[in-house]
């Protein structure tokens, strides 16, 4: 079957990606991408606008709508599930996510740029980073999210989006986190709904680089959320 190649339209905003369309890739079993210590690359590749987002400070992060200041102890998470922009907004209507950015995570290169990531040239992953407050939810619900706004069984792609940086990946800030989340991920493989097996990536956090501005909040701008997801409560997703 002769392949069909289709151009992402809303893409060009940033980049010009292509989607192919073919016969479903046999499934392998998915592979962590290799930890390799980050580099700088030529002007033209990188935006220093992109820059990586400090936990301490949080700088960054915007505040979502039920939150006006930030509760005196929150924590972090960070998921990969595809296209970040419908990824962000169903956590942002999450109860108890105070704040959220969205960035690259798990590559080698700094600072990268929106088009350098499309390219599929650095290893990032199209990341959400969730600020959350303990006191109102837990990162078992923020796990529990996250299996349903996307198809954790597609291997480097979601819908018709292909390349890594769509791949499915729980980017954990510490140990804890990653007995949750494997925990998380033993229990959904039971679920009758999905069609293979798992192909999310469970590994520690790495450094995480805020999009460009226009990426941040795009729903919640007023932007169609035309990225391929599901949405909460969903088995199959909306294209």
């Amino acid at each position: 079957m002769k392949a069909l190649v289709l151009t992402c339209i809303l893409c060009a905003v940033g980049c010009e990606t292509t989607h192919v369309l073919a016969a479903k890739p046999a499934m392998a079993a998915p592979q962590a991408a290799p930890l390799v210590a980050e580099k700088a690359v030529g002007d033209s590749e990188q935006d220093p606008n992109n820059y990586e987002i400090n936990l301490n400070t949080k700088t960054g992060l915007k505040l979502t709508k039920a939150y006006k200041a930030r509760p005196a102890k929150t924590e972090f998470a960070a998921f990969a599930a595809g296209c970040f922009w419908g990824v962000e907004d169903e956590y942002r209507k999450e109860p108890g996510v105070v704040a959220t950015a969205v960035g690259f995570s798990g590559g080698h290169v700094k600072n990268p740029s929106y088009k350098l990531v499309c390219g599929d040239k650095t290893g990032h992953a199209e990341t959400v980073l969730v600020e959350f407050d303990p006191a109102k939810t837990s990162y078992s619900k923020l796990l529990d999210l996250f299996w349903v706004v996307h198809n954790p069984t597609e291997v480097n792609h979601q819908g018709v989006d292909y390349g890594t940086q769509y791949r499915s990946v729980i980017f954990c800030f510490n140990d804890e986190q990653r007995k949750e989340a494997l925990a998380s991920k033993k229990a959904e493989e039971k679920a009758e709904h999905l069609e293979d097996q798992i192909a999310t990536e469970i590994v520690p956090s790495a450094p995480f680089y805020r999009a460009e501005e226009y990426h941040q909040q795009w729903v919640e701008n007023g932007h169609p959320s035309s990225c391929h997801r599901r949405k909460k409560g969903d088995l199959k997703p909306e294209l």
